[in-house]
């Protein structure tokens, strides 16, 4: 079991590591090539990235440190968790997504 995590200001994080421990399971961060400031994360302000990259979907394509998880062929059970930005799952998680190859796995989404 995998439990991967993408958390912009540690509360995924914390959720994401309480669930790895009561489940055994390894534990994989998925980490923006440039991390999101907390003035980044400001989706009040017009000109955030956050706001900026709503607003334009095309911005939404954000490079990932990796998004290879070690033997993640050996893993049965993924748990993904990500905070909620405008009603979707968090941007950076669509690139892990889209890289790795879920077939004859069992995938639970933690929202937080």
């Amino acid at each position: 079991m995998l439990v991967v995590y993408y958390s912009a200001q540690t509360h995924t994080k914390a959720v994401a590591e309480k669930i790895s421990k009561n489940l055994n399971a390894d534990i994989f961060e998925i980490v923006p090539e440039k991390a999101y400031t907390s003035e980044d994360l400001d989706w009040t302000n017009n000109n955030s990235r956050v706001t900026k990259e709503h607003e334009n979907e095309e911005l939404r394509d954000i490079k990932l440190t990796t998004t290879k998880v070690d033997n993640f062929e050996d893993y049965d059970t993924i748990l993904i968790g990500y905070p909620i930005w405008w009603g979707i799952a968090a941007w950076p998680v669509n690139n892990f997504v889209k890289e790795n190859d879920f077939t004859g796995k069992k995938v639970f989404q933690i929202d937080k």
